[in-house]
């Protein structure tokens, strides 16, 4: 009798299971900007974006308590939003990729950012919160409180969770171009089809360095 093992992607998944977390899953990119599309460091769990605009006119909560809209913390500038929550292992199993891909970008003088939204979190400790990103590596991530408001928002726009309607799953990620617009989305930690972590990879790296 053969026994068979799991793959790096199913074991993380599992694990992600019970902490609303979704597998990503490769769909059709026919809807997707062709240069976004037919690039390599797109080559896994991104798809297509949900129809329907990103809710750009709902409020961040920085760190230091101001409010402003999703729309002016993207700053014209293109980025991939992070959905994510403190109670959800795989969210903060990606944190030191995060961290490392922004020091990278940011090395490069690329115009692209990572912005880490923490939602659907409401009994986190911020300090306890800002205690644990820094053993991990990820201080420096710009991070940001989703408002009640944006969280319906984006709740609509990645779907809710099989297992909780009133969350999304994380980590949930949208890819967004310097306009605004999203060019893609990912529901779950994102592989590439060779079930490798996809923030390591240098395809990744390019993809995100080269967006307008």
């Amino acid at each position: 009798m053969s026994l068979s093992f799991p793959t790096r992607r199913a074991a993380l998944t599992g694990l992600g299971a019970g902490l609303i977390a979704a597998p990503a899953i490769a769909a059709p990119k026919s809807a997707l900007n062709a240069d976004v599309g037919s690039h390599p460091g797109f080559a896994s769990a991104w798809t297509a974006p949900r129809k329907g605009d990103l809710p750009l006119n709902s409020e961040v909560i920085l760190e230091d308590g101001t409010k402003t809209p999703l729309k002016v913390w993207l700053d014209g500038r293109p980025a991939v939003l992070i959905i994510w929550a403190s109670w959800c292992g795989p969210c903060m199993a990606d944190k030191p990729y995060q961290a490392r891909m922004d020091r990278k970008l940011k090395a490069a003088s690329s115009r692209t950012r990572i912005l880490s939204l923490q939602c659907f979190d409401e009994d986190a400790d911020p300090a306890v919160v800002a205690h644990r990103l820094r053993k991990l590596g990820a201080q420096d991530l710009a991070n940001a409180v989703a408002s009640p408001r944006l969280e319906k928002g984006l709740l609509k726009w990645f779907g809710p969770a099989a297992s909780d309607r009133t969350r999304t799953y994380t980590p949930s990620l949208a890819l967004i171009g310097g306009d605004g617009a999203a060019l893609g989305q990912c529901q779950g930690r994102p592989f590439t089809p060779q079930d490798k972590e996809w923030w390591r990879e240098p395809a990744a790296f390019e993809l995100l360095n080269g967006l307008n």
